[in-house]
């Protein structure tokens, strides 16, 4: 992993992090986290990004996931150098009918555009549409029950505070979300692969400051991280892999990839781990490498056939 001093954070800084944006991770979660946020340049204090932890109490279930706020996502964008926000109000669509207590203003949808230029230099819209029904968070409220003497549900629904004063606001940032991702869900890391490459591992993580700050000094680096985080579909939850089986898993899962696209995409969003599974076994993480690259060149000779076979059928003009 990078270096502490090239995170920017001070121990105290850490310290408040792993007890905050990221106190129900473990250490190799906080770590993964930290480090996540120094290579995509997103920073948890201003709510760019943060990390929840599921089925935190179940550890065949526990899943880290990082939860990327609307200014992260748009910071992302920012740094790509091809981004612009839409000048124009967000377009709702309303309906009488779908007036209810978790729908106040009886929204159906909303969409919205940003634009992004290409390599000639034009810029295009991407659409990002969001309906009210799948992302309006309304939760069951529970009432006491004078019988049992016990809360118990009651049958109705309210939106959380945010969504009830705020609901257009809302609901828009959902629309953004989704056009942002669009548009840059393969290109948004600030770093290339080959600096992720060539960075050094040094000799002290993140959650051993954050541990020992109090102490005041350095805590030599453990051999206790034996699992790579892998997220093997983007959208999905990061998955821990124990180091001496993930790069079968990963040969595995190489080989059912169908376009060059969603490889891309399936390398872009795991440098990480890629990098951390190179360092704790070179020759393992050599051999994905051969495999990733035979496979790239497979999608690459099968589209370009494709290609070539969908221009012959074109009827001259």
């Amino acid at each position: 992993m990078s270096s502490v001093q090239e995170l920017n954070y001070r121990p105290e800084q850490l310290n408040l992090i792993s007890k905050t944006y990221a106190k129900d991770c473990n250490k190799d979660e906080f770590n993964l986290f930290i480090n996540t946020c120094a290579h995509r340049g997103l920073d948890p204090f201003k709510k760019e990004i943060y990390a929840q932890v599921f089925n935190k109490n179940d550890e065949s279930k526990r899943n880290l996931v990082m939860v990327i706020g609307i200014d992260g996502l748009r910071k992302i964008a920012e740094s790509a150098g091809n981004y612009r926000p839409d000048t124009n109000e967000p377009e709702y669509i309303y309906n009488k009918d779908l007036k209810t207590p978790t729908n106040p203003l009886g929204i159906e949808r909303v969409s919205l555009k940003v634009f992004k230029q290409d390599s000639k230099g034009e810029w295009f819209s991407i659409n990002g549409t969001a309906y009210w029904e799948e992302f309006a968070p309304a939760k069951e409220i529970w009432e006491y029950d004078n019988k049992t003497n016990k809360k118990r549900p009651s049958g109705k629904f309210e939106l959380s505070s945010m969504w009830k004063k705020m609901p257009r606001l809302m609901i828009a940032k959902c629309a953004e979300a989704q056009a942002l991702r669009k548009g840059w869900s393969a290109g948004a890391s600030l770093y290339s692969h080959e600096e992720l490459e060539s960075s050094i591992i040094k000799d002290v993580t993140p959650s051993d400051i954050a541990d020992k700050h109090e102490e005041e000094k350095r805590i030599r680096a453990t051999n206790s991280m034996d699992s790579i985080f892998i997220q093997w579909t983007a959208g999905e939850s990061i998955m821990p892999e124990p180091v001496g089986t993930v790069g079968d898993k990963l040969i595995k899962h190489i080989n059912t990839i169908g376009s060059t696209p969603e490889l891309n995409a399936f390398k872009d969003i795991n440098q990480l781990s890629m990098r951390a599974y190179w360092a704790k076994d070179p020759s393992g993480a050599l051999e994905v490498k051969k495999v990733m690259e035979a496979k790239q060149k497979t999608l690459e000779d099968k589209e370009n056939i494709q290609g070539n076979e969908l221009d012959n059928q074109m009827p001259e003009a």
